[in-house]
């Protein structure tokens, strides 16, 4: 089988540059906003799941939490 990879350069203008700073940096800026809303809603909630380890198999009833 046979890969061909190709590697591209963008060669941007004065203002072609600061156009995508500015886009890559907003980008960046909702990304992290989007990413505290959701940590700050997974904290606000209690986990309805007992996280708890009990393995019980046949002869062997430890739990392994104590």
């Amino acid at each position: 089988m046979l890969n061909l990879t190709y590697q591209f350069k963008l060669k941007l203008s004065s203002s072609q540059e600061q156009v995508s700073e500015f886009c890559l940096e907003a980008s960046h800026q909702v990304g992290n906003y989007a990413l505290a809303e959701r940590k700050d809603w997974y904290k606000s909630r209690p986990c309805p799941i007992n996280t708890s380890v009990n393995f019980c198999t046949p002869g062997n009833t430890k739990n392994f939490n104590q």
